[in-house]
């Protein structure tokens, strides 16, 4: 199942590389943020890092709500 995962940042890149490196269904390939945070994320990822949440949700069939105030 392809999914996005919003929002993102670098602190949420080894949850998506974990994710997707898994053997599973269940595939991240799209992490949405804004323009300035997509200029921040400076590494080559296993998913499209894309600005329009709208657009990234019509291509897959779930979201995966990132909840920065319980990281741990």
């Amino acid at each position: 199942m392809d999914c996005i995962v919003y929002p993102c940042s670098n602190d949420i890149m080894p949850f998506i590389e974990c994710v997707n490196s898994m053997e599973d269904e269940l595939r991240i390939t799209k992490a949405v943020c804004t323009e300035i945070c997509k200029r921040t994320i400076h590494d080559t990822y296993s998913c499209e890092i894309v600005t329009d949440f709208d657009a990234a949700l019509n291509e897959v069939e779930c979201a995966i709500i990132y909840d920065y105030v319980n990281i741990i």
